[in-house]
């Protein structure tokens, strides 16, 4: 986020204002706060890190993480905090891949295809804080996998007995 400054004790006093009011306002996609700079287009002041910020901003957005290394970095999250149960059922994720850089989504194979809300926001937290996303909106799928019986044919034996029946 810019802001164009007029005078300096004003702006930072924005500066501060717009850092908070985006902390608490921002949707959870968007983990930590945006960088807010102050520059003044009279002075040219602030525009260097301005344009500091927007590069680190895009490497952030178009980076890319090996599936090992999310693997392990999956392992060691679910052995801190494993995900709630669904119904009776234990929820087990069993790996995560990125699908795509811009912006970073990730998606997560596992034996249920929804969580709770809480727990995509903490995944999300641990992943932004983790590999260092900050800025960058993470997106995160959950999938699970096919059942491979679910429409199996039945075999011709199966057919004669219906048919006689």
């Amino acid at each position: 986020l810019d802001v164009a400054q007029g005078d300096g004790r004003e702006a930072r006093d924005l500066q501060r204002q717009l850092h908070e009011t985006f902390t608490y306002r921002l949707p959870a996609g968007l983990a930590g706060s945006p960088p807010v700079v102050a520059y003044s287009s009279v002075t040219g002041e602030g525009i260097g890190e301005l344009f500091n910020r927007v590069v680190s901003l895009h490497k952030r957005w178009d980076r890319r993480v090996t599936t090992g290394t999310l693997n392990r970095w999956l392992q060691s999250v679910l052995r801190h905090h494993p995900p709630p149960r669904s119904g009776r059922r234990e929820t087990k994720l069993r790996f995560i891949t990125q699908v795509k850089a811009r912006p970073p989504t990730f998606c997560i194979f596992g034996n249920a295809a929804e969580l709770p809300a809480t727990y995509v926001r903490y995944l999300r937290a641990a992943l932004t804080k983790e590999f260092n996303l900050a800025g960058a909106p993470v997106r995160i799928f959950l999938r699970k996998p096919r059942n491979p019986y679910a429409e199996k044919k039945r075999g011709r034996k199966h057919k004669k007995r219906e048919e006689e029946a």
